[in-house]
């Protein structure tokens, strides 16, 4: 009495596998891929098609991704599986965070990989790194010019301390080591900095508005040194009787 039963549920699970296999081929087959993320990049420039009708389960996205990876203008992609045949794709762009000068505009990310001309559709408004040397960059490649590494350094600093302070800078200028000079939107004023050391953002604010309307006749603040910081005025062309009779004047 027990083998029959016995048969029976084995053939019960033989029979309960075989449809789970054939569910698994058609309920399980990648029919619908969804790709997102893309502002510079077409989407033609990733073709995930072959993918139709691949078995969801079984796909292997680690290795989908590091295929995708290979592109040099993605910086991270996401994949996500979601049952029972539908697949996305999160593509993560690498983006400009700051302007590289060499000749032309290029663009540059916070790792510090190079963006040609042609990677952003219009010229951000960010702060432009100079680059010091005679070097040019190749396109989603690390810049390895050592003023550039400086000023990336230097940017970070920022970052950390008051990343509201990057709003303020117009272009940065690293052209000796442990130092960096930037210069302010606003009037267009030179600051020196040093490199690795306390960048003393609140003492630079406390300077800029005690100068108040000398401000305009300021060409350089200087805050490499310990204690206060050294502010440069633009030198007069006026003769000295000039200034006297125009202080004169105002004394009445």
């Amino acid at each position: 009495m027990k083998k029959p039963i016995f048969t029976f549920l084995a053939a019960f699970v033989l029979i309960a596998l075989g449809f789970a296999i054939l569910l698994s081929d058609s309920i399980f087959s990648i029919e619908h891929i969804e790709i997102t993320g893309f502002s510079n990049l077409g989407q033609k420039s990733l073709q995930m098609s072959y993918l139709h009708g691949e078995d969801l389960l079984s796909l292997d996205t680690e290795a989908l991704r590091k295929i995708i990876l290979l592109n040099p203008r993605i910086e991270n992609v996401v994949i996500h599986k979601i049952l029972p045949n539908r697949l996305r794709i999160e593509i993560i762009e690498k983006k400009v965070a700051y302007l590289l000068n060499c000749g032309e505009i290029w663009g540059i990310t916070k790792l510090g990989d190079a963006l040609p001309p042609e990677y952003f559709k219009q010229l951000p408004n960010l702060p432009i790194i100079k680059v010091i040397e005679d070097y040019q960059p190749r396109p989603y490649q690390k810049v390895m010019a050592p003023s550039v590494q400086r000023a990336m350094v230097f940017l970070k600093q920022i970052e950390m301390q008051n990343v509201s302070f990057l709003d303020e800078i117009s272009e940065i200028i690293s052209d000796k080591d442990g130092e960096c000079s930037v210069i302010l939107r606003s009037g267009g004023i030179t600051v020196r900095f040093p490199i690795n050391k306390s960048l003393r953002l609140d003492e630079l604010s406390a300077i800029l508005q005690n100068l108040g309307n000398e401000k305009c006749n300021v060409v350089e603040i200087d805050l490499r040194f310990s204690g206060r910081g050294i502010v440069r005025f633009q030198q007069s062309t006026k003769s000295s009787s000039e200034v006297r009779r125009e202080e004169e004047n105002e004394n009445g």
